[in-house]
Parts: structure tokens; sequence; C-alpha cells
């Protein structure tokens, strides 16, 4: 900063009011300010009593000399008054506060009477602050004795005051200061408490009648729409459609998907294939669908808990080390181990009585309160697991029910899931954790593999056979060994490691890992003994127990999802029932796996020929399929034999043996027949992508490796984007109409503060909840990570998506979280002195709550509101009746019926249902990663595309919302009170997205107005003054501001940033803004509505094809010019610099938001101009990096500025152009003449967009003298000044190639006169016919005024071929009509010019005439 005066460092008398601070420059320098002032003051109190004693003058020496801001706004004032005394006066309360006397005061403060306890209070408050105020309070604050007119002020009373007396009166003023400093202090410490509770009271008083006064806003409106009538006039709209729709699409998707590719039409091929790219569920039938997300939602939800959990065990293990190591000295590696063996047995599921007491009695030394929180993270552990357990085996171990449907046993469960959850707590072997350095090489790692080999040939020669040597059980036990780390390094996974060794085992007993026991491979543990310890060393075995833990529990998790997807899928099965031709005969079309009407063993029994079994059965499947899809072909049907054992037709991967049993139900090896189409059963096992060999390049794994780090970079690492995606989201809750209360005020059972509540809990647990409470939050968690409400972000999800599918081919991170604890285990971070683990970890979790948070508060809202509109069981209802009815709403919504029975065939109860139902809601209109289609999973992998399923999912969900809406308002289950209720749901949604939709044009409008701009001048920002990213947008004007030297600059954000639904309207606000500037531009019809067009189809799919953001920027380094415009590097550039160029290029361009929007921050701070002219404002900056929000400047000046580059980068390129076909050795007089009137039209069409961009800035404001100094001093040459002050063209001149020396070359080499070669009559007509035509005109109007002077001059012609003479009245050349007039107010010249004007200046028309008249 600079000081402008000997008074003030920043500014002048005149502070810090009016437009040129913004709020955050008023807080900054209030800040700024108040630092300045404390040590000002501090020597102002030195000098005073220097001066009083000696009287000098060093009082005034510091007035005069001592920098200072003068602040005078409000918000600057307030901040400055915060730091100068708020921040002395805590410190010397804290220090004060040791004091005896202060200790004394405080004690009083809390006994004794009400008189007593507030005067001990005022004391004990006060009185630091008269210190504190006397001492940092300069003389120059005006005291509240002097603002109220008690007293003379401190300006006034030093006049004319020198040496002594002025410092007495500094010294007065400082006292009067600190005492009315304490006066205050005291007081309001005082008052604070019981004002506090009034305020609290009246808050929730005034939140009371705020809902009261919106509820009969809302609610009558709701009620209104949710009347019968309107369900009524839904429901005839909705059949209406649904007619429209049979009528000319009679064949559903549904009925398409079981019907032969071949057996169809081109079209109805095309809509199978469309459904299977573009919808969530792909080949598969929704119903399906939603069960087989069950499998990955019950693996998030086992990572959520474990993530709660395991933090909190990790935390109190690692006290109670440090306890044990104050103790007893350093901890050594036994002790350690010992800790760890004790939790081991805690943990272990085998282990039996209380293991926790006794894990508790061992520790006896510690304190109570270590003890017991150190137990009681133990405990959880334990107690999750067994619940874990206990739901393992409930889902493996169906029931068996007697003939009267009761419960008599549960089968016996699978020896694989039995092994895993038989298995200890302890084992983990760091060969298989991606996240730490492992390597199956090096000089350590050969020595444990050499003792691996050793223990492995005693193994063998204790069972040798007769005449087997040492040295070829040596060569045995090597090979062995050998295997086995082959193995290690082949599967990525403990589980799969152990898997594939029994397999080989069990296969060849003999001849496979003959030194290792059987049941070693069963437990997954090496066990006991010299040649286990060896074994497990050489997998860098280590005694972890909560690593083990979450081991174990992952791994079971994985089987467990599955096993639940498959039962869901059996019990839909048998609640669907015998296939159903619905009430119109159409099918019910929802039932997807058949079973035979009669068994193949049945039909054998019957006596059927075995050979004719396969065909009766499929036959029998076939009228099944009829039936229930309303198909009338039967041979069209498209039939397969599910069997999960046949590889990739099937459930299971080739080769891959099922052997948790999980699709036992559906497995024909074990008695089960099922059938379903080739699609369906496909997808259970995932359908193959396009671009599957793509990722087989490692060039390519790289690539997209780091495209993956670059999208975190601008997302995880982004304050800016980690904000947005937190405030944006709330518009999922708006356009649901999740807003006020469900049914009205104090109805709700929940609050937003609830659920933030809950997830800051989930976030920060440590100091906030109980190990109890962590119980319940994981509970609930868990829950809703299992209905796939609280599935995390959508751009999360793809990247993970994206890391998932280069780690099929080879990779090593399927997650960001493996990414990041990779990064943050390595040696560089870990050598940090910051806990960069920490800070990676805590930024993911936030970017997944900004997306959750607003999840369950929907989920939440729609529960609530369900819970009211469902009746309860008892109060006439049955469990069955409700089920049913719930049943009947959720098919007339979402067109699939529920799954209403349990794994035991019975009903589930109401809250199950409901919470089941709120769920569905949640997934088919917020966004959710698990819906993303096929298509766009594919697009993720090329180098296109940025985030690509969010855009996917507002169209998803946009869509749905509209059919929801609808289909709720229509609601007819038969009930009268529930259809009224889910009316008023349906009523909401379309208020809330009305009020979406709205809100932005609305704030537009509002801002628009309170600056003053008409709508002509709000149109000719968005047009041509915004960066091409904000054009046509909803633009919330913030303030203008007019400069000295007569710029005009715009402040703004654009609202579509804050909404993720103005995707939605984007291309329709592209279509409108771009016809109507085409409009004024000039541009013909069909070109206004093929750029239209063209900008509508860009704001709709830019998002999937452009450039990804590295891909961008290596093209932009290829090419050196920006995509966006400008630069990378010039042609006359050497090669050192273009490379230098090209990498600080990429490397701005990938850096993480974190580090570009620091760096803008500084670089406001510094006061730097961007690289395009405009200053970084610290306000702006600050801003959007704490709310998200970007502040935005149209720069009229620079954006001329600007356009005039493009305008002669336009003119050169045309010229350019015209030259490379004039230049051409083939060039004929033809050609010449084509490219000179294609480069003059070109020219046209240039000087019209920057003719437009200037009347759009001088609409704007921007003065014709600024205008006319700017081009001169940018030296813009005189006919481009004068085409646009006069609005009228001037051509290029066509004597500028007929003279340039390239042409005269080649003229001579082809031996011909340049003369003869250059068409100049022809070429100078063409000039002369644009020339003086308006600007802002289409061509198509250009050429038809041409063609009008055509005519006329040949009936000129034929006129006075007639008799005419040349003394006749003068010609008159016509002009194209238009509207658009120059705003500079510089007329042009006439149109009317006398036929010897014409002939002078060249005109070929006048010479046309006058060769005419001659002859």
């Amino acid at each position: 900063m600079v000081k402008d005066n000997k008074f003030y460092l920043l500014g002048t008398e005149e502070g810090t009011k009016g437009p040129e601070f913004n709020v955050f420059e008023k807080v900054g320098l209030g800040l700024a300010s108040g630092v300045l002032k404390i040590p000002e003051a501090i020597l102002e109190l030195g000098a005073g009593f220097v001066d009083y004693a000696a009287d000098t003058n060093l009082v005034t020496a510091l007035e005069e000399n001592y920098p200072r801001i003068n602040v005078t706004d409000g918000v600057g004032k307030f901040v400055e008054i915060a730091v100068q005394y708020g921040v002395p006066y805590t410190q010397a309360l804290k220090i004060g506060g040791k004091l005896g006397a202060m200790k004394g005061m405080r004690a009083a403060s809390q006994k004794g009477s009400v008189g007593s306890k507030a005067a001990a209070k005022m004391g004990y408050y006060g009185a630091p602050a008269i210190v504190a105020d006397a001492v940092t309070g300069s003389a120059r604050d005006v005291t509240l004795g002097e603002a109220f007119g008690l007293y003379t002020g401190y300006e006034e009373e030093k006049e004319g005051r020198t040496g002594r007396e002025l410092a007495g009166s500094v010294l007065k003023q400082k006292a009067l200061g600190g005492i009315e400093g304490g006066a205050l202090a005291g007081l309001i410490s005082t008052a604070v408490g019981p004002a506090a509770k009034g305020i609290l009271r009246g808050g929730a008083t005034g939140a009371k009648y705020v809902g009261a006064a919106v509820s009969p806003i809302i609610n009558p409106v709701a009620q209104a729409l949710g009347a019968k009538q309107v369900g009524n006039a839904a429901r005839k709209t909705l059949n209406g459609v649904k007619f429209l729709k049979e009528k000319i699409d009679p064949i559903s998707m549904r009925q398409l998907k079981f019907m032969q590719n071949d057996q169809l039409t081109m079209l109805q091929t095309i809509k199978k294939g469309m459904g299977r790219l573009f919808t969530p569920e792909g080949s598969m039938t929704r119903e399906g669908f939603e069960r087989f997300t069950l499998s990955e939602n019950v693996i998030k939800a086992t990572r959520g808990d474990l993530n709660l959990y395991l933090p909190r065990a990790h935390k109190e293990i690692e006290k109670v080390t440090k306890l044990l190591q104050s103790k007893y000295g350093d901890v050594t590696l036994t002790r350690q181990q010992a800790l760890f063996k004790d939790i081991n047995e805690a943990l272990n599921p085998a282990a039996k009585g209380d293991t926790i007491a006794t894990f508790k009695s061992k520790f006896k030394n510690l304190n109570k309160e270590d003890l017991d929180n150190l137990t009681s993270s133990i405990k959880n552990l334990k107690d999750y697991g067994d619940e874990f357990e206990k739901g393992v085996i409930e889902t493996f171990s169906p029931v068996i029910k007697n003939s009267k449907g009761k419960i008599i046993a549960r089968e016996e469960i699978n020896e694989a899931i039995k092994s895993l959850l038989d298995r200890k707590i302890g084992a983990y072997y760091k060969a298989f954790d991606r996240n730490v350095p492992f390597r199956f090489t090096g000089k350590d790692f050969e020595q444990k593999k050499a003792v691996a080999i050793k223990q492995a040939f005693e193994i063998l020669k204790k069972d040798r056979g007769k005449g087997t040597s040492d040295e070829v059980l040596k060569n045995t036990a090597a090979k062995q060994i050998k295997m086995l780390i082959n193995q290690a390094e082949t599967h990525g996974s403990e589980g799969s490691f152990f898997y594939a060794l029994r397999d080989l085992k069990e296969k060849m007993p003999n001849k496979y890992f003959t030194s290792i026991e059987k049941e070693m491979l069963r437990r997954r543990d090496f066990g006991e003994g010299k040649y286990a310890l060896s074994l497990r060393n050489l997998l860098g075995y280590e005694m972890n127990p909560l690593k083990s833990f979450e081991n174990k529990y992952m791994a079971l998790a994985t089987q467990y999802g599955q096993k639940r997807f498959m039962n869901d899928i059996i019990s839909l099965d048998k609640q669907y029932g015998a296939a159903n031709a619905g009430r119109d005969g159409l099918g019910r079309q929802e039932k997807f796996m058949f079973e035979p009407t009669k068994s193949k063993g049945k039909l054998l029994d019957d006596g059927v020929n075995e050979a004719d079994v396969q065909g009766i059965i499929e036959a029998d499947i076939r009228q099944q399929m009829a039936k229930e899809y309303g198909i009338k072909n039967l041979d069209s049907i498209d039939v397969v034999r599910v069997n999960p054992a046949v590889g990739e037709d099937g459930f299971v991967k080739a080769k891959a043996e099922d052997v948790f049993g999980i699709f036992d139900d559906i497995n024909p090896l074990k008695g089960k027949e099922f059938y379903t189409s080739s699609g369906i059963n496909k997808s259970f096992n995932g359908m193959k992508n396009y671009t599957d060999g793509l990722i087989k390049s490692p060039l390519y794994k790289s690539f997209l490796m780091a495209k993956s780090g670059t999208q975190i970079g601008k997302t995880i690492l982004s304050p800016v984007t980690q904000i947005r995606n937190f405030t944006s989201a709330a518009f999922f809750a708006l356009h649901n109409g999740h807003f006020g209360n469900p049914f009205g005020f104090g109805k709700g059972n929940f609050s937003v503060t609830d659920v933030l509540k809950t997830h800051l809990d989930e976030l920060f647990p440590d100091g906030r909840v109980t190990n109890e409470g962590l119980q319940n939050l994981a509970k609930d968690a868990a829950r809703k990570n299992e209905l796939g409400v609280t599935t995390g972000s959508v751009v999360q999800n793809e990247i993970d998506a994206l890391l998932k599918d280069i780690v099929k081919e080879g990779g090593s991170y399927t997650t960001t979280d493996d990414l990041f604890k990779k990064i943050y285990n390595s040696k560089s971070f870990k050598s940090a002195s910051i806990p960069t683990g920490k800070i990676f970890q805590k930024l993911q979790e936030f970017y997944t709550k900004g997306d959750d948070f607003w999840k369950d508060y929907g989920y939440r809202f729609t529960k609530s509101q369900l819970d009211q509109a469902i009746p309860q069981v008892g109060k006439g209802y049955s469990d069955k009746q409700v089920a049913e009815l719930i049943e009947k709403a959720h098919l007339q919504l979402f067109k699939r019926r529920p799954n209403i029975n349990n794994i035991e065939g019975n009903i589930k109860g109401r809250k199950e249902l409901l919470e089941e139902f709120s769920a569905e809601y949640i997934k088919n209109t917020y966004p959710n990663y698990s819906f993303v289609p096929k298509f766009v999973q594919e697009l993720r992998r090329l180098p296109f595309g940025n985030f690509i399923s969010f855009p996917a999912e507002i169209l998803r969900t946009s869509a749905n919302l509209v059919a929801l809406t609808g289909r709720e308002l229509a609601m007819n289950t038969g009930d009268a009170a529930v259809d009224s209720f889910f009316r008023q749901m349906g009523s909401r949604k379309l208020m809330g997205q009305m009020a979406g939709f709205s809100t932005g044009p609305i704030l537009a409008s509002y801002s628009m107005k309170m600056l003053g701009m008409s709508e002509t001048q709000y149109d000719a920002l968005r047009e041509s003054q915004v960066a091409e990213w904000n054009k046509y947008s909803d633009l919330i004007m913030l303030g203008k501001e007019k400069t000295k030297d007569g710029n005009v600059k715009y402040r703004y954000m654009n609202y579509a940033y804050q909404n993720p639904y103005d995707y939605i309207r984007a291309p329709f606000y592209s279509f409108f803004g771009a016809t109507a500037s085409g409009k004024k531009m000039g541009l013909d019809m069909e070109d206004r509505l093929l750029k239209g067009a063209i900008g509508s189809f860009q704001s709709l799919f830019s998002p999937f094809l452009d450039e990804a953001i590295l891909t961008e920027r290596v093209f932009d380094a290829y090419r050196g010019t920006k995509k966006g415009g400008g630069k990378v590097w010039e042609d006359s550039d050497d090669i050192g610099y273009r490379i230098s160029a090209s990498f600080a290029h990429i490397v701005k361009g990938v850096s993480p938001g974190a580090l570009t929007q620091g760096a803008n921050v500084a670089s406001a701070i510094a006061q730097d101009v961007t690289p395009y002219g405009k200053q970084y404002k610290l306000g702006d900056e600050l801003m959007a990096l704490l709310s998200g929000i970007r502040v935005y400047e149209a720069d009229l000046k620079n954006n001329l500025n600007y356009g005039v580059n493009a305008h002669l980068r336009e003119i050169a390129t045309d010229k350019s152009r015209a030259g490379k076909k004039i230049f051409a050795s083939n060039v004929t007089p033809n050609t010449v003449k084509e490219a000179y009137r294609e480069y003059v039209e070109n020219s046209f069409s240039s000087y019209n967009k920057i003719k437009k961009s200037l009347n759009d800035a001088e609409i704007l404001g921007l003065e014709s003298r600024t205008i006319n100094k700017l081009f001169k001093d940018r030296k813009v040459r005189k006919d481009i000044r004068k085409t646009l002050s006069r609005g009228r063209f001037v051509p290029p001149k066509w004597r500028t190639f007929f003279n340039d020396q390239r042409f005269k070359n080649i003229a001579k080499e082809r031996g011909v006169s340049r003369f003869e070669l250059f068409p100049r009559f022809e070429t100078m007509q063409i000039e002369q016919e644009y020339r003086n035509m308006e600007l802002l005109q289409s061509l198509d109007s250009v050429r038809g005024a041409i063609k009008v002077n055509q005519k006329e001059t040949q009936e000129r012609i034929a006129a006075r071929s007639l008799g005419t003479t040349a003394d006749g009245p003068p010609l008159v050349v016509r002009q194209a009509q238009t509207s658009n007039q120059p705003m500079s107010g510089i007329t042009g010249m006439s149109s009317q010019k006398s036929a010897s004007d014409r002939l002078k200046e060249g005109d070929a028309l006048a010479k046309d005439v006058f060769r005419s008249l001659s002859t």
C-alpha cells in the first residue's frame, strides 16, 4: 500500500465510505486499522507521560508520522473496534483472572444475593477493560460521553495545544476511555445471560409465528391443488398421455427386453439399444436393478460403520500406549503386542464368556476414565461384529418351516461363510494392503524367503517318501514357496489368495502346497510354529487387531451384500406369484424370473421322453412370459436358463466357483431352475464395456489416472467447489417441495438442525458423541446406506468409478480414499509436519456430506410426509392392509412393486416399509451415481467430458420429478384420505419446481431495477459484454462503477452456478438469447436459428463432449492457442519458450483448486492484475473462497479492447484464407473474384460483430469520446475507425492482392500478364457494390440491395441507349434498410452521388455506364 500523505497509510480524510470499497475490503481495512492502532495507542500513552513530565512534543510527532487507515464506514469501524479493544481485553481478562483479587470477585459472582453477584460480576469483567482500554485506546477515538455531548471532545480540545498541555488532553482522553470501557464491559457481561435467554425465547416464539405465517400461504395452496377435482383432472391427463403413447409406440421397453433381437423392426432395435445405453437399468428390469444395487450399498454401509468405530478405537489405543510409555518407560514391541493380543482375544468371536469384562480386568492400573473409554471403544467393535455376524447367519441360513408356517429350524450354513465367521481377529498381511509400501523383492524379503524355504523343507522331510533325496525336497520346497509368492502377487486381496491356495490344494493335494495343512487355508491363518511364522513374515504379517477386524468384516460384507440381493430377488419373485395378464390384457410387465410349471424331474416321472423335456419347459416359459408381458408372437420371445455356473452368461465370472453358496437358490446344479431373457441374465453379471480395450493400454491407463487426479484437484481439493457443492444441493430439496414443514407447522418430527447435527457428529465424533451415541449414529448411517439414500457425491463416485476401471487392468487404487491413503502414507508426506492424512480424509468426507446432508434431509422430510399419509396399524388397518396400501401407492408412483415381504416370507413392518418407500423417492429425485446410465459410464473413460455423471443425473431426476408430481396429483389408492395427502405432496413439488426455476429470473430482474438498468441495457450486457460461459444466463447485478478515464464497469454474479437445475434451462436460454442477439447483429433468419440451435446443443451436450480439463490443456499447448481465446505461445517464439510456456499452461490448468484460489487471494492482497488486465479484488476472491460465489466484472473498455483484437485477428485470418486461394499456382481469374468476394463478405460479418459490441457498450454508458480515445491510443487503422463511426462498410481493397509480390511471381512463372490473370474490373465492381452498405444487416439483405442496384443500372443503361443523354438525373444507388443505427451519433454520408462523382472515385458501375454511353 502507498502512503498518500503524512497521516494516512491508505485513503484520505474521506475515509472508506463509497462504492469503491466493497464489504470485504471494508472488513479487511477495519482489521488492518485495528491492528495498527494497538501499538499506536501504547506509544501514545508513553509519549503522553514523557511530554507531560518534560514538556516535549512526542505526541505531536507521533500523530504526524504514524501510519493510519482512516476507517469511516460502519462495517469497517465495527471490525476495527473489535480488534483494537477486543483482543487486548481478552488477554487482560486471561492474565487478570489469575490474580487473587480477581479470583475473589469471580467466586463472589457465583454466590450470595442477586445484587452482590451482579456487582462482583461487573467488577470481574469490568476491571480488565479499564486497564486494556486505557492502554490500547487511542486519544482520537470518540468516547461515549463525547458522542452524547457530555464533555468536549479530544479533537476540539487539542486545538492550539502542544507539549505538556496536549499530553494532559491525551492522558485525560485515555482515562475516560478506560472508565467507559470498564463500565460497558461490566454491564454487558452482567446482562448478556438474561438477554440471551430472552432472545432465544423470543426467537423460538418468532419462529413459531413465522411458521404460522408461512403455513397459511403454502398449505392452503397445497390443499387447493390437492383437491379431489385436481386429482381427477390429473388422472385424465395422464391417461390421455398413456393412450397416445400406446398408439404411437405400442411395444414398451419392458416388452422389448423379453423379445429376440432378430424379431424386432429397425426402430424397435434402436429403441431397445437406447434403453440399454441411456437408462440406469440397461438390459435389466428396473425391479431387478433396484435389488442389484443392494449388494454395493451393503458394502458402503459396512465401510461407513467401520469409519466411525475404528478411528475411535485407534485413538483410545494410542492414548493408552502413551500412558503405558509414561508409566513404564518406552513401550517395547513385546508390550505393544501384548496389548494387541488382549484386544484380539476380546474381539474373538469364538471366545466364551464376557471377553470385554476380561479385557477390562487386565488394565486396572489405568485411571477409570481412560479405561472406560478404551473398553467402550473395543466393546463397540465387539457388539458391531456380533450383530453383523448375526445378520450374515440369518441371510445365509434360511429358516425351515413346518406345514403350518412355523419356524422349526435353520438350514446348515455354508462352510466357506462359516470359515470367514470363525476367522480370528489379529492376522494382517501388508502384502495385501495397497496403501502401505510392500515389495516382493529386496534383501530383507530374500532373507525371509530363504527362511520359509528352509522351514518348508523341514516339514516335507517328515513325510518324505522312500528314495526321495534332500535335494529333491529342497527343490520342492523352493517351488512351493515361489508359487505361494506368485499367488500373493497375482491376487490383490487376502481372501482371494487363500481361496486360490485352497483350490489348488484340493484339486491336486499331492502336488500343490503339500507343506501347508488344509485347515490353515480354511481358517485363512497359517497357525503357530516356526514354519507358520516364516510364511506370515514372508507376506508382511503384523499383529494389528483393528486392521484385521476391518479386513474380516469388509470381506464378509461383500458376500453378505450379494446374498441379500439374491434373497431379495427370490422373495420378490414369490410375491409376484404366477404370471399375470393384467387388467387390460397387455400384461402386468413386472415379473422377470420364471420357474417351469413342471420341473424336469416331474416331467420325466410323467413319462415324457427326455429328449422332449427341455423343449416342453421352454414352451411353458414362453407361455408365462407372453402372458406377463402381453407378447402375442411366442417365437419372438427370448428365453435363457439362469445358470450361475456358466461364466460370462451367468452371475459368476468364468471358471469362478460360488464357494459361498450365494446363488444356490437359482442354481440348476442345486435343483433350482429359473428362466429369464438373455439380456437380463447377462446384466446380473455386469455388461461388458465398449471401451474395455482402451484401458488395457498402460499409456492410456496413465492418462486416466492423470484425468482422475485432475478432477480430484478441481473438486475435493477446491474450497470454492466444496462450498458450492453444499449450497447448490439445497435446490434438490426445493424442487422436491422439501421446505417448511411436511403438512403444516409443528407436524414434522425433525429439523434442518437435527440433520446438521447428525452429519457433524459423523464428521467430528470426538468430544461430541459418546460411545453409546456412536452405536446409534452408526446404525442410522448404515440403514441409510443400505437403502441407497446417502450414497455420497455423484462427482466423487464418478472419479472412484474411473479408478476402478483402471484397477481392472492392473491398477492399484479403486477409490479416491485409496489414492489419498497412498499419497499421505508416502515418505514425502510422512516427513511433513502437517497432518496431511487427516486433512485429505476430512476433505473427502466434507465433499461427500455436501450431497449426503441434503439427501438425508429429503429422506427424513419424505418419511415424515409418508408417516402422515399412510395410516397407522391398529386404527382400522392391519399390517397386511397397510403393506398393500403402500404397495399400491408405490406401484402407481414408480411403476414397479416394492418387496413387502421379508426373507422369512412375512409381511414387513410399517416402519421398514416407510423407510424403503422414502428411500425410493430420494433415489429417483436426488442425484445418485448408482443410476448413471451405461452410455455415461462409457464416456467417463474417454478424453472428453468433465464430471459428466452430474448433468446426466440432473436430466434423470428432473424428468422423474415432473412424472412424480403428475402421478402424486393423480393418486388413486382407493383411500380418499391417503390420496389427499399424496396430492398435497405433489402440489408441494409443483410449487418447489416453480420456485426453483423462477428464482433466478426474479433476482436478476430485481437486481437490474435496483441498479437502474433498463432491459435493453441488461440484454446488451448479457449478449456481448460478459464471458462466453456467462452469456444469456440469469445475471444478478451487484454494482456499476464509472471511472475517471470514462470507463464503465458492471459487477455481477451468475445465478446458474448456484442452481444445478439451470442446466435444464440453459439450452432454452442459449437458443433464444443467440437468436435475439443474431437479429441485432444482422444475421439472416436461417443463420440466427442455426446459431441458436448450436448454442442450445452446446449447452446441453458440452458437459459430455467438451475436452476434459487435462485434455484441453494438452491440446492448448499443442496448438499454441487457448480454447477460450488467447495464446499459449506465439509462432515467433523459439522451441525452448514454447516448451516452458506449454508446461506452465498445463500445470496451471490441472493444479488443485486450493492452490489456484489461494494464489488469487494472494494476488489480490498484492494488488496484482489478471493476465487480461483486470485488477484482482480481495473481497471478490474471499467471497469465492468462503461462500463459493464468484463475482464477475464486465469492464466495457477492456471488452472493447479485446473486441478490437478479435476483429483484427478475424480480418487477418480472412485475408490469409483469401490469399491462399489467390496466390495458388493454379489460380484463375474466377478463383480470384470468388475469393475476394468471400473475403469482403467475411469482413462485413466481422464488422457486424464488433459494431454490435460497440453499440452495446454505448448503450451501457461508454461514451463516444472514450471509444475514440481508445481507438486512437490503440492506433486502429483509419478505415476501421471510419467504418465503425459511420456505421457503413468500407470493403478491404482488392489492390492489396493485385500488387502483392507473390501474385506477380505467379503471373511471371506462368508467362502471362497479371492484368490478364487478375480480374480488376470485377473485383473493383465487388468493392464498389459493398461500399457504404449499412452495418448490422444480414448478407442476404446486402445481396438483395446489390441486385436491385444492378437492375436499376441496367434499366438506366437501356434507357440511355434509347436516346437519354448523360445530362439526365444523377444515378441513385439503393441501400438496404435497417433499423440498427450507429449509437455514436455520427451520421453516414449520403447514399446519393452524381455520375461524375462516381466516375472520379473509380466507381465500377459509373464506368460501366460511361462505356455504354461512349459506344
